[in-house]
């Protein structure tokens, strides 16, 4: 996460994550040395989650050459649409970086097609409307966009917003390739709970496997 003031995409955990981030003197420079410190332990693909004000301020092509140059992989950049993405896209594929593309239960197929022709890493599927954070969701809905992705893409779909328990991560994932958890793992680390956040994350990887299995 790229803390930003202005985290508009998020739900309370993340805002306040963002702002106590910020006023503990957070910055770019930081960020840099902890996705670093990341790859002195783990080659696992690394995206970062961000707003566009903060990339823009400095500079997006040195942002993307920068955070590459450190180990990460891609971004995630929720207030920028993809019709406003060209040069942020063509940026980034110059430098063998990922720009996840979003789709919603609201995206008309047009522009679905559209994004998926132009993803790269993955595609954010964002399972229904409003911000990020735990809350009880049908994925039927969301389900049936990624039925539809399918249709003009071979790039992995991730479902995200909402997933709080191992249940809920595997009702989602029937429906994709994989899942995305923020809110309910920053919010045990705001209350300092690293124990707890790291078990959900165990149960949740468990949770997955054994549907895999099965």
């Amino acid at each position: 996460g790229l803390p930003f003031s202005d985290p508009m995409a998020d739900g309370p955990a993340i805002q306040t994550a963002s702002a106590t981030a910020l006023r503990a003197g957070m910055t770019m420079k930081k960020e840099l040395e902890i996705v670093r410190e990341i790859r002195r332990f783990s080659q696992i693909p690394l995206i970062g989650m961000g707003y566009i004000n903060t990339m823009l301020h400095y500079g997006f092509e040195k942002f993307v050459q920068d955070f590459k140059a450190a180990g990460m992989d891609g971004v995630i950049i929720p207030d920028v649409p993809h019709e406003e993405s060209a040069d942020m896209r063509r940026i980034c594929q110059e430098n063998d970086f990922h720009l996840a593309e979003f789709i919603t239960p609201g995206t008309t197929e047009a522009r679905m097609k559209d994004t998926c022709q132009d993803a790269s890493g993955f595609i954010y599927c964002v399972s229904n409307n409003g911000v990020t954070g735990v809350k009880k969701i049908d994925y039927s809905a969301i389900g049936q966009v990624c039925s539809t992705a399918r249709r003009y893409t071979d790039t992995p779909l991730a479902v995200g917003f909402g997933i709080g328990s191992p249940q809920a991560a595997v009702e989602a994932a029937a429906h994709a390739d994989a899942v995305i958890v923020g809110s309910a793992v920053v919010k045990r680390l705001l209350e300092h709970k690293m124990t707890e956040a790291m078990a959900l994350v165990a149960a949740m990887r468990t949770a997955l496997d054994e549907k895999t299995v099965s």
